[in-house]
């Protein structure tokens, strides 16, 4: 599979406003209203201590399958 495969534009978000890994999550928690914005950036920062989403250059590719 290609990853533009999965990859839809509205996904992509170029500029975000947060300068370091929590304010970017709480940034993308914003836009999430399904879901309580408290435990989302919890569940977020708990996967990101596993192992980083990021693959460098600034870019990271966040996933969904996680459990809040």
């Amino acid at each position: 599979m290609r990853l533009s495969e999965i990859l839809t534009e509205d996904g992509i978000i170029p500029e975000v406003k947060g300068r370091d890994k929590e304010g970017v999550i709480n940034e993308l928690a914003d836009g999430e209203t399904s879901l309580d914005k408290r435990a989302l950036v919890t569940g977020i920062l708990k996967r990101e201590r596993l192992g980083s989403t990021g693959i460098g250059h600034s870019i990271a590719i966040p996933h969904k399958n996680f459990r809040v």
